[in-house]
């Protein structure tokens, strides 16, 4: 139940809402997955950190607003 903490709880609607499809939250999983892997290098999180500036480049939050900016 919700109010037992158990583990991780990943809220999945928000990504939806920003149009992640199958493919993006399978992304998500493995990226988590890497994160997580404590013998991760340097190098490894900087990689990781590319992944997710990509997902979040690939579903902005507020696509819209940046159509709206790019017509000004």
């Amino acid at each position: 139940p919700p109010m037992v903490s158990s583990g991780v709880r990943i809220g999945t609607a928000a990504l939806a809402a920003r149009g992640f499809g199958a493919d993006a939250f399978a992304e998500v999983a493995d990226v988590i997955g890497c994160t997580l892997n404590p013998a991760s290098s340097e190098a490894e999180l900087r990689s990781l950190r590319d992944r997710v500036g990509d997902l979040a480049a690939q579903h902005p939050l507020y696509p819209a607003l940046l159509e709206e900016v790019a017509v000004r």
